[in-house]
């Protein structure tokens, strides 16, 4: 699946640990209008009675090719009908592109007709419903109307798509199980709103999954620092250990990498976010205020400079062996080209002799959604699997 055309082309180079320089940008977009436009709310539609919906709709549910993640369950028209040769005999879901598992049509208005799909897709990466939704939906240019978060997994949207030279009205949920996301849609002919939105909003308020699954996105992998602490991150991520002197201060680095490349005999990597992760001994730190003045100040290295923050969040999940304080986001830029636009996200968390501050750089959601979602999921899954060991409870 193709990314959405994004405002920069935000790429970080580095040789070693050093993050070098910069490519220049290559698409411009307006990110911030776009996504502010989607952040509007799915029009209000009155359902029908129940009883109602119930008469004029038949359940359908399955298991496709004996696929427990795919199971199940909606209503839609009574007169609606799956084409004969539709039958499902073998089907292959992808990394990249929707695999559609089933389709029904409505009865034809003249040369037109409503038709509902549901496909499937593998994630290759930790997102929200809403987050990989939006993104689909900005990769292929449609015009969205509205779009809802009912929860982390599961997403509405209401957008239009021109098929065939004819105007489609299209509801479509986005569910998230285990690895995989499914979505379904409904398929309106935009002369056939008025009179058939009831239904396509009621309709696809019935479809689920009837099996649930638990289990990570990603594959994860476990690092101590000492006995001190435990901390997991999805093996997608490079990790990148700063030599130990001592267990006063120590920590080390996550590079999402995009890809590599050899310039005049040396290795360059082109990183689309790192997320850092410092551990400081109490006696050993100024202040909490301090450690992280100190942090942000150090982004001089890499030719950031952290500039005002902008936005807080307190509902992080953290272990109950943690105290933690506020996730602060700040904005950035680069030094060098002030086009480049950043996002430094931050949290002190404390447990026993420690402090433990755990930062990320990503390119701005502005800049970049995908980029930006994948990063800021992967920096949430992290801080929800921080753990301190019995040695690094230790109360001062």
């Amino acid at each position: 699946m193709k990314r959405f055309s994004r405002r920069y082309s935000l790429k970080i180079l580095v040789a070693g640990m050093v993050m070098a320089g910069l490519v220049l940008p290559s698409n411009i977009a307006p990110a911030q209008q776009l996504l502010k436009s989607y952040a509007q709310a799915l029009p209000d539609i009155t359902p029908m009675p129940d009883k109602e919906f119930n008469d004029k709709t038949m359940l359908y549910e399955d298991v496709p090719a004996g696929d427990e993640a795919l199971s199940y369950r909606f209503r839609l028209p009574a007169d609606w009908k799956r084409p004969e040769d539709s039958a499902l005999t073998s089907y292959q879901i992808s990394n990249k592109i929707l695999g559609e598992i089933v389709r029904y049509y409505g009865p034809p208005v003249i040369d037109k007709r409503s038709y509902f799909t549901l496909q499937a897709i593998n994630l290759e990466y930790q997102l929200s419903a809403q987050q990989w939704l939006l993104q689909y939906l900005l990769s292929n240019g449609f015009t969205i109307q509205g779009i809802k978060e009912h929860n982390f997994k599961r997403a509405e949207a209401l957008y239009v798509k021109v098929i065939d030279s004819s105007t489609y009205v299209i509801r479509a949920v986005a569910q998230m199980n285990g690895r995989r996301v499914v979505m379904a849609q409904y398929f309106m002919p935009a002369d056939s709103w008025e009179g058939e939105k009831q239904m396509q909003a009621q309709v696809m308020k019935t479809f689920e999954l009837t099996y649930p699954i638990t289990e990570s996105v990603e594959e994860m992998t476990k690092y101590h620092f000492l006995d001190i602490a435990e901390f997991q991150y999805p093996v997608s991520w490079e990790f990148r250990a700063t030599p130990m002197k001592g267990a006063e201060r120590m920590n080390f680095e996550l590079l999402n990498i995009q890809s590599e490349q050899k310039i005049d005999w040396k290795n360059y990597k082109t990183l689309d976010g790192r997320i850092q992760v410092d551990i400081v001994a109490y006696d050993a730190a100024d202040s909490v205020l301090g450690e992280i003045d100190n942090l942000k100040r150090g982004l001089a290295k890499i030719n950031l400079a952290v500039g005002d923050k902008f936005e807080t969040f307190d509902d992080f999940k953290f272990s109950n062996e943690l105290n933690a304080g506020s996730v602060d986001v700040y904005k950035a830029i680069d030094n060098q080209n002030s086009l480049l636009n950043y996002e430094y996200w931050i949290v002190p968390l404390e447990a026993g002799d420690y402090y433990y501050f755990v930062s990320l750089i990503t390119p701005s959601r502005d800049d970049d959604f995908f980029i930006w979602a994948r990063n800021t999921q992967a920096y949430a899954l992290i801080l929800s699997l921080i753990r301190p060991l019995d040695e690094g409870l230790i109360y001062r």
